[in-house]
């Protein structure tokens, strides 16, 4: 929709009960969109893909709850994307960031840190550079985070995501102490002993999903770990409960059996197994039988995103 049209569109929108509409999602016309955001008062979920970021984003609603930003063009300059987090961070629960990348000079990596306590859930993804990444994990403070998404990344965006979180840890603490669930969809095949210091960072997750090409290397990894089965202190994630596991296949049934036959001769075993219906009744009945005899097993019946956006 072209801008003009947007705007007349707008313009209809403001002088009908639509004024009650608390979600919006747009992909044209998002600057028409934007600039018209302070008459719908009562939004509180807004989803803006667009190709370029405007001046006057600081007019979204300071209440908003629900944000997604899917920026797909020129890199974004950090001010505006800035002033619009920093005008919803006493009210924002869930952030998606996707498709999206930042021009920054060194200058603007000194701005002070922007603290966002509401924030509960976290969706990294689809960048084309890691600038973005690092920008907002060391300029935006999350210290309530409860879920955090780091989804269809190339090896070379999750590893400097990895990177940026280590050094965020403090020495005597962790860098997201209240985080509950960790979802991992990367496109490529992962560094497994390098992601390691992922789940260093995080040990209070008490669930664990993930996908993509970090699936098998990274849980056979796990499963291998030369720990001594003996000493539970050496558990990563030791208040893990919880496995989100989809597309199954012969290997990753055997895999799966083997992390918690595993967890469980260490001490830490695992409570749950979440997975994909039509998939998960494709394994061998035996393997079926296993699963379920030593944990629940229940099947999702909304994405991470749905489940995300409802703490």
């Amino acid at each position: 929709m072209a801008d003009e049209n947007c705007k007349l569109a707008m313009r209809e929108l403001f002088n009908s009960p639509a004024l009650h509409l608390d979600r919006l999602r747009f992909a044209w016309g998002v600057q028409a969109v934007v600039a018209h955001l302070p008459y719908i008062p009562k939004v509180r979920s807004l989803s803006l893909f667009t190709t370029s970021l405007s001046e006057n984003l600081h007019l979204v609603n300071p209440h908003l709850t629900v944000l997604h930003l899917h920026s797909s063009g020129d890199p974004m300059d950090p001010r505006p994307f800035r002033d619009m987090l920093a005008c919803v961070a006493s009210s924002l629960i869930y952030l998606s960031l996707e498709d999206s990348s930042v021009a920054l000079s060194t200058e603007e990596r000194k701005f002070d840190c922007v603290n966002m306590p509401t924030l509960h859930s976290l969706m990294l993804g689809n960048y084309s550079d890691v600038l973005l990444v690092e920008y907002f994990l060391s300029s935006f403070s999350t210290p309530n985070l409860r879920m955090l998404g780091l989804l269809q990344m190339s090896w070379e965006v999750l590893s400097k995501t990895i990177e940026v979180l280590h050094k965020l840890s403090p020495p005597d603490g962790f860098v997201y102490p209240a985080l509950e669930t960790l979802v991992i969809e990367a496109v490529d095949p992962v560094d497994p002993e390098r992601t390691m210091l992922l789940l260093e960072c995080l040990p209070s997750i008490r669930e664990l999903d993930i996908g993509g090409g970090a699936a098998d290397v990274f849980l056979d990894y796990l499963v291998d770990r030369d720990l001594d089965e003996g000493n539970p202190a050496g558990v990563l994630c030791p208040r893990l409960l919880t496995l989100r596991w989809c597309e199954w296949s012969a290997y990753d049934g055997a895999l799966v059996r083997r992390f918690l036959e595993r967890r469980a001769a260490m001490g830490k075993p695992l409570a749950k197994l979440s997975s994909d219906r039509e998939t998960f009744l494709e394994l061998e009945e035996d393997t079926q039988a296993w699963l379920r005899g030593h944990v629940e097993v229940y099947f999702r019946e909304s994405s991470f995103r749905e489940e995300a956006q409802s703490f």
